[in-house]
């Protein structure tokens, strides 16, 4: 019992998908025909990831993502991905792997003492930038002018006002030839730009009714919003000079919220 707990998350997701238990046919797919991706990720360098005790689920949005941009740019061979708000760079570190001739740029406020141990593990095209994405579009915009390559903007799972920040950069940075955007949450309605009221008052409804929003009719409020967040984000970028915004669902990222938005242009 005290060595399997002791084992990284990682290798009991291994073992078990090695043994036909895994559920979740993406996942399982990934780890069974990947064995050269899922070794380099378990060697000690990549220990942040390894031991998370979300990797499951955090390895099914990033694949699940994944899934979305190979729709869209099937070699990123030459390009340039920007992965905002990355986390410990789980989707960072898979791009890389697969990818060797990509350059990843990933963008979190964490400490770079989070993020795998890149350049000693030999992974020479990721690059870490620690930012905070609310901060404003414009160090992105330059991260991408400097990397001089077309670039995709991903955003796994964005919460509120950084959903917004991704679409922005998009628009901004006329090397950005796609975005793939996975929201999350609502911005609090305090920080919420004011087009954005509308969204909320179904909430406020059942509040003035004495409903309990976190209750039976909560779930049906929350599918209303999110749907509604979502076609506002597909708007803004819409805006991009010949943008082609499609709205997807992709039930494999494990997640009641799994809408993801691709936009793409030449």
């Amino acid at each position: 019992g005290g060595a399997l707990r002791s084992r990284p998350r990682l290798a009991r997701l291994v073992s078990r998908c090695q043994r036909g238990e895994e559920e979740n046919a993406l996942v399982a797919d990934f780890v069974c025909n990947n064995p050269g991706v899922i070794q380099e990720l378990l060697r000690p360098e990549f220990h942040t990831l390894a031991s998370d005790d979300r990797y499951r689920r955090r390895l099914a949005r990033s694949v699940g993502l994944l899934e979305e941009l190979n729709k869209v740019v099937p070699n990123l061979d030459g390009w340039h991905v920007l992965d905002l708000c990355c986390g410990k760079s789980l989707t960072s570190a898979l791009i890389a792997l697969q990818h060797p001739e990509a350059l990843v740029t990933a963008v979190d406020r964490l400490p770079e003492r989070e993020m795998p141990h890149y350049k000693e593990a030999g992974v020479k095209n990721v690059e870490y930038m620690r930012l905070d994405v609310l901060s404003g579009t414009e160090a992105l915009a330059d991260a991408i002018r400097a990397a001089g390559r077309p670039t995709v903007v991903l955003g796994m799972h964005l919460c509120g006002l950084l959903s917004e920040r991704a679409a922005e950069t998009f628009c901004r940075a006329p090397l950005a030839r796609a975005c793939l955007l996975s929201p999350c949450c609502l911005p609090r309605r305090s920080k919420a730009p004011p087009e954005l009221a509308a969204l909320y008052r179904p909430r406020d409804f059942l509040r003035l009714q004495g409903l309990d929003v976190r209750g039976p009719h909560s779930e049906s409020v929350d599918t209303k919003q999110y749907s509604a967040w979502c076609d506002h984000l597909a708007e803004l970028l819409r805006a991009a000079p010949g943008a082609d915004v499609e709205v997807r669902d992709a039930p494999e990222i494990l997640s009641i919220k799994s809408t993801v938005l691709v936009a793409s242009r030449g």
